[in-house]
């Protein structure tokens, strides 16, 4: 089955839509966007049947950058300028791909779409749509700091996945550096690329034997010293919340996040695209590995061993510990390669894989938390810290990172549980149990609430939550939307601390505070943890606090550029690597300035590769690039603000507050 909508039915909202034969060229110009929708009355019958729908396109201008392409769904009574749903897919600069969205994301259930061949990052923003409710769909570009064209071709309905065909076209050189460009500072060669890195090595060789007499073993400020207390604490200084080491010496952590020799981009169906792939066995066979079923290559990896051969690992850690070091980090934060780090004395933070989960989900990943197999997933989740407890370089400890059900706007997590067919939900039952002890009877709860139920067991089946409208309802899905995000936290936070009482809970990393029960379960948590990425996290940090009233620590945020051979900025786009530094120096300070903030991590050591990781990101943001060669002009300003954090932090120095010029980024989240 394929049905064609031909371009002719487009309708421009805004940007400019011209016609070139049997293309559409959708164009805007900077720091603006463009929509086109299709005009079809009859929109919904095209997608009956349909579980893919896909075009062809081709970016044409902005040269350098990947252009986030957006598909946009309405569903009926929505008459307002913006979309109940939309899917952003990121693009390759000047190349022609097919685009493919499956229809089984339009129930939002996961934001994040697999990688298809050409493509980079796909991400789903929004509430679930019904495919037999469709009311209008658009194609557009969203907006950037530079014009856009893309040109594309008929829009396809089909209940099959497409064959996509790639350009027959060299992208990635030998290094896995982006051949269509040349800028300052690019490796121009192999042998220039082996000299650099044994010249690091050499260097970091004579830095840790000339060794330095005056830093402290965990890292701490010797301007600063509390009482011992064997472990990474917390303390707090004429008002203000920090770190401090198991020496007692005040620590604000500054760290950088996948401190790791991996810049790995999967190349399964886009082989052609390289300009050359090593073989899978032989000195090259450890740069090939597996992730989530896809084929990757660590061009990293690769180029280490073309410089150290077998000995590539110790090499790496060799230059990057003394990376680190001069340039006045002081932890290793989360997603790192802890193993090859254990032995360099670096404090550092652990990060927990696989949260417990259950087989049965409410809302996205959120599991049925009030179940016996949530219980044992935790405990066994738990012993993970078993190696890890008496270790006095571990700051502490993150629970998971980003949970995907916290990405909704406005969620009420108790109503995704009264919408979830399944009968057999343990959290289901708890919440008929929190009912009965409300209501006298479901009489007085059907009075309040303004519905018929026969009995409390008719909350097992799915509920039209729409219809609950009335002030008693909203109370009480609140209330106990706050009891499962408790739980949520509750039962892994204190599974954790039965096998490691000595280490500090470090939370839950959220992506976004959206509503105020989000922090429950926040007193189970020695640290509320927040990754933010803001120009300024001040005002992030002013609203987090006065939610929590208790210490943050920033899991994660970055600056980006296009300036030098990767396609996109970043979550936060700035113009140059100069205004990364200064990017870098005003968050820092506005760090040290809030009474609850104990320090921010770096996102992250390494650029992503330009053909993007494993979900499509391909992100200008490392502090070093595929051929290992630190950005100098923003690792001075990262130096800089070292020097005088703690000064700020305890109130002997003001904050500068330098202007970076900003960028309006270009990627599909």
């Amino acid at each position: 089955m394929e049905k064609i909508l031909k371009t002719e039915a487009l309708q421009v909202e805004y940007g400019t839509v011209v016609l070139e034969e049997s293309l559409s060229v959708l164009k805007c110009e900077a720091l603006e966007g463009a929509r086109a929708s299709y005009a079809q009355e009859d929109i919904v019958e095209y997608f009956k049947g349909a579980d893919f729908i896909y075009l062809d396109i081709t970016a044409r201008k902005a040269p350098y950058s990947s252009p986030v392409i957006q598909f946009e769904f309405w569903q009926e009574g929505n008459d307002t300028r913006e979309p109940d749903l939309t899917v952003r897919l990121s693009c390759l600069p000047q190349i022609s791909t097919c685009l493919v969205v499956p229809l089984t994301a339009l129930d939002a259930q996961n934001i994040f779409l697999a990688r298809t061949p050409g493509r980079l990052r796909g991400f789903v923003t929004g509430c679930a749509v019904s495919k037999e409710k469709i009311s209008k769909f658009a194609v557009g570009l969203r907006e950037y700091w530079s014009e856009q064209e893309v040109a594309f071709g008929e829009l396809h309905f089909s209940d099959k996945m497409p064959e996509i065909k790639l350009e027959p076209v060299k992208l990635v050189d030998e290094l896995g550096q982006w051949m269509q460009r040349e800028w300052e500072g690019k490796t121009k060669g192999m042998d220039e690329m082996i000299a650099d890195l044994r010249n690091q090595q050499k260097d970091a060789i004579r830095e840790k034997a000339a060794g330095n007499q005056e830093e402290h073993s965990y890292g701490g400020w010797p301007g600063l010293r509390f009482e011992k207390s064997g472990y990474f604490a917390l303390e707090e200084y004429k008002g203000k919340f920090l770190l401090k080491d198991p020496e007692g010496y005040g620590f604000f952590s500054t760290g950088v996040d996948v401190v790791s020799p991996e810049i790995n981009c999967p190349v399964e169906q886009i082989e052609n695209y390289f300009s050359w792939l090593p073989e899978r066995n032989g000195l090259f066979g450890d740069a090939w590995e597996s992730f989530g079923g896809m084929e990757q290559v660590n061009f990293l990896k690769l180029n280490l061993i073309r410089a150290f051969g077998t000995e590539w690992e110790e090499a790496w850690k060799n230059i990057i510990t003394s990376f680190l070091k001069q340039w006045g980090f002081n932890s290793i934060g989360n997603f790192s390669k802890l193993p090859a780090m254990g032995e360099v004395n670096v404090p550092y933070v652990c990060h927990l894989k696989d949260f417990p989960g259950t087989k049965q989900l409410i809302y996205r990943d959120f599991p049925d938390v009030f179940s016996e197999e949530y219980e044992e997933n935790a405990a066994r989740y738990a012993r993970q810290l078993e190696n890890y407890r008496e270790d006095r370089f571990v700051i502490g400890y993150f629970m998971r990172n980003e949970p995907e059900w916290a990405f909704a706007e406005e969620l009420e997590i108790a109503a995704e549980l009264l919408k979830n067919p399944c009968r057999t939900l343990k959290t289901k039952e708890r919440f008929i149990d929190y009912l009965k002890q409300q209501y006298s009877g479901i009489e007085e709860l059907n009075k309040e609430w303004g519905m018929a139920w026969e009995s409390f067991e008719d909350f097992k089946n799915p509920v039209a939550v729409e219809v609950l409208v009335s002030p008693a309802a909203k109370k009480h899905l609140t209330a106990f939307s706050y009891e499962m995000i408790k739980q949520y936290v509750k039962v892994p936070a204190l599974a954790l601390k039965k096998i490691d009482p000595n280490h500090l809970n470090l939370g839950m990393r959220y992506t976004f505070i959206l509503y105020p029960n989000q922090c429950a379960g926040k007193e189970y948590m020695d640290v509320f943890s927040i990754n933010c990425y803001k120009v300024d996290p001040g005002q992030v940090l002013q609203e987090v606090t006065s939610l929590t009233k208790m210490p943050v620590l920033i899991g994660e945020f970055h600056f980006g550029s296009i300036d030098k051979g990767l396609g996109s900025t970043g979550i936060v786009g700035v113009a140059s690597q100069k205004d990364r530094a200064m990017a870098y120096q005003r968050y820092i300070e506005a760090c040290t300035q809030n009474r609850y903030c104990i320090g921010a991590h770096w996102f992250q050591l390494y650029d992503q590769h330009c053909m993007g990781r494993m979900d499509g990101e391909n992100y200008q943001i490392g502090l070093l690039d595929v051929c290992n060669r630190p950005y100098e002009e923003f690792i001075e300003g990262v130096k800089y603000t070292h020097e005088r954090m703690y000064l700020l932090c305890t109130g002997r120095m003001q904050p500068e507050k330098p202007e970076p010029e900003l960028a309006k980024s270009n990627i599909a989240s």
